[in-house]
Formats: structure tokens, C-alpha cells, sequence
């Protein structure tokens, strides 16, 4: 039988982000049991496949966070950061390009005017420093 102590700690341990077999593991319940309770307190579990959607929400999340603060990170870079594969990482930024809510940069890419003039400058100024 699960105490009332238990039943607190089920509720609070999933609230924190805990996963049902975490829970379990420590209550040393089974996860079906863990789910039935929580189920009983109104508190919707989630499942293998709603995990997996949260988990690859969360990383297009990063990726675009990463490419955002700088669009010339290649895929080997990112995926350090991301913790995922090369493979993933392209699959996500051609996926992100095609919802055009990234644009492809390339380390070779023609550079605008505008970029052409802040270099001057900057280079104009290092040849006044030296």
C-alpha cells in the first residue's frame, strides 16, 4: 500500500520534470503504479511519444538559439552544444529552413555592402593602432 508520504513525494517529483521510471526507481514502485496515482490526483502523465515531441521541441528551441546568436556555427559545432548527432543537426536546420525560421548562412557566403563597410573601418582603425 502507498502511504500518503509516498503520494506527496509522486506529486512533487513529477512536478519537478521526474519521469515515471525516475519515480519508481526511488519509491521502488513500478511505473503502471506510479501512473495509476497520479492519474488518481487528476495529474495527466505523459507519454513515451509526448515526451519525444517535448524533448525534439525543445531542441529545434536551442538549435535556432544557437544559430541566432551566431549563423556561421557549422553542424560539427552545433551538435557539441546541442548534444545530438551531425546527421540531426542538418536534418533540423533543413527543416527549420523550409518553415523559413532560419536562413542557411555559409562561411563562404558573399558579404553585403554594408558588412564590406564596417570591415574597412575596422581595418582602417587596427592600421591607425599600429
Amino acid at each position: 500500500m502507498i502511504t500518503e508520504e509516498e503520494k506527496a513525494q509522486m506529486i512533487e517529483m513529477y512536478s519537478n520534470g521526474l519521469t515515471l521510471s525516475e519515480i519508481s526507481k526511488i519509491l521502488k514502485r513500478s511505473p503502471p503504479s506510479i501512473s495509476f496515482w497520479l492519474r488518481r490526483f487528476g495529474i495527466k502523465t505523459l507519454t513515451k511519444q509526448d515526451r519525444w515531441n517535448v524533448k525534439t521541441k525543445e531542441r529545434r528551441r536551442l538549435i535556432v538559439k544557437f544559430l541566432l546568436e551566431d549563423p556561421y556555427l557549422s553542424s560539427v559545432e552545433l551538435s557539441k552544444k546541442v548534444k545530438l548527432s551531425c546527421i540531426t543537426i542538418r536534418k533540423y536546420r533543413r527543416e527549420l529552413e523550409e518553415k523559413g525560421l532560419i536562413k542557411r548562412v555559409h562561411k563562404n557566403q558573399i558579404i553585403s555592402e554594408s558588412h564590406k563597410r564596417r570591415w574597412k573601418k575596422v581595418k582602417e582603425n587596427e592600421e591607425k593602432i599600429e
